[in-house]
């Protein structure tokens, strides 16, 4: 009788588990469960965050809309000028230095690391005064 070239068996799987015990070890393969639960932990408190900093301009042009049609349009119009030309650059900055802090921790380039937040912050406090 001839050996299957996939061992005994024929590449089944034995030991009793069958298709379940197959499923369960590519599942554990893919996610690791424990630093999935860590992750989703850890990111909680950015979730309320997020919500209530969107909240902020819901809210400024909700008081717009009772005093008319034309305060509310102004009030969107400013609101979305600010978030193309103030808050997406200043968050466009932060995740530049994000990577460029990264990297210098990363290479233990600690001098290279306090360049980069000195310069992000004085870029950003002479930003900040031009917001609306």
């Amino acid at each position: 009788m001839e050996e299957s070239v996939l061992g005994p068996g024929g590449g089944r799987k034995t030991g009793g588990h069958g298709e379940e015990g197959s499923k369960r070890r590519w599942w554990n393969n893919l996610l690791d469960i424990e630093e999935a639960k860590k992750q989703v932990l850890f990111s909680l408190p950015i979730i309320p965050t997020n919500v209530f900093f969107s909240l902020i301009p819901l809210v400024s042009v909700m008081f717009a809309g009772h005093l008319g049609e034309r305060q509310l349009a102004g009030a969107t119009l400013a609101n979305s000028w600010a978030n193309v030309t103030g808050f997406a650059l200043v968050v466009g900055l932060s995740g530049a230095l994000e990577t460029l802090c990264g990297q210098g921790f990363g290479a233990k380039s600690y001098r290279m690391l306090g360049i980069y937040l000195q310069a992000s912050c004085i870029i950003s406090f002479c930003y900040v005064p031009s917001y609306p």
